[in-house]
């Protein structure tokens, strides 16, 4: 199925929205969603219908991760549980999902992947500097298609950005270099016990970042200074990062391509501030730190040595 034809359907309430809470029934009903409980799908069933699975419980994500290539339903889902799931990030985050035009998106996201893929780097310019991204000659994606296919985890924020990611190596795709401003960061955990260790202090500072007086520095692919609210937090992530995974270096780069409608709460751990136009980087993998996104929503943007 086209991914555009997908979220026509979403967007007309045509497909149902399946559910691993019931607190969250109420709230999808009233938006006109017929519901469905995620214990009692039948995910194998090849005539089962398209669907939008949303998880908020972190004891749901394995469940949820066990049908990567065993699924034979297509779905998209929206996994709450790695980042905020409270009933206001769940009202926030299906707003942003239903309002957005999805097919402009989708365009705009096409034609930032073909840019990403054919350049040899890309500087990302804010008020407070320019970082740049050095593009390897061979490029690790994720998803770049338009198609949502049987078997598949799809994000549904993932067809809203062009993001390409270091995961053979800590510069199998690109390195970065330079500082700039950003208005928001994000976290992810992929475990409950990863996310109770970090979640508390990064909700912290998520909401003391959307005051403004932000700043990021990577020297040789590497972060090296973080400053959020106008305090120097760089200790925070250093000491979060330092010894595990992959430490601070850069694992993720991607672009914003959706011009998101509803009014913006950068307080709020949402996955789909990263679809709003402009850059963002990424630390981490979210297995033995958090995976951390680092929004540049005012960011321009420059392909450079594009063929």
């Amino acid at each position: 199925m086209e991914a555009s034809d997908y979220f026509d359907r979403l967007v007309s309430r045509s497909i149902p929205v399946i559910i691993d809470d019931e607190g969250a029934a109420p709230a999808l009903s009233a938006l006109g969603f017929r519901i469905e409980r995620f214990d009692d799908r039948d995910f194998t069933d090849p005539n089962g219908e398209p669907a939008l699975v949303v998880i908020t419980r972190v004891s749901s994500i394995e469940k949820l991760h066990a049908l990567w290539g065993q699924a034979a339903t297509l779905f998209c889902h929206l996994s709450l549980a790695k980042f905020e799931s409270s009933p206001k990030s769940l009202a926030y985050s299906i707003g942003h999902l239903l309002s957005l035009d999805h097919r402009a998106a989708l365009e705009r996201r096409t034609e930032s992947y073909d840019r990403l893929l054919s350049c040899q780097s890309v500087e990302v310019e804010t008020a407070g500097g320019v970082l740049r991204f050095h593009v390897g000659d061979e490029i690790e994606v994720a998803n770049c298609g338009t198609l949502i296919e049987p078997g598949q985890l799809y994000s549904a924020g993932e067809f809203f950005e062009a993001s390409i990611v270091n995961l053979e190596g800590e510069r199998s795709s690109f390195w970065v270099e330079g500082e700039i401003e950003f208005d928001a960061f994000i976290h992810l955990s992929n475990d409950a016990e990863l996310k109770e260790r970090h979640g508390p202090a990064l909700d912290d500072l998520v909401r003391r970042a959307a005051s403004g007086g932000n700043a990021l520095r990577f020297v040789d692919n590497r972060l090296e200074r973080v400053v959020v609210g106008g305090s120097d937090v760089t200790a925070t992530f250093l000491e979060m990062t330092e010894g595990k995974e992959r430490g601070g270096a850069a694992t993720e780069f991607g672009l914003g391509c959706a011009d998101l409608r509803e009014a913006e709460d950068r307080t709020i751990n949402a996955v789909l501030h990263k679809a709003r136009r402009g850059a963002y980087v990424g630390i981490g993998k979210g297995l033995h730190i958090p995976h951390i996104d680092f929004i540049a929503k005012a960011a321009e943007v420059r392909f450079i040595g594009a063929s």
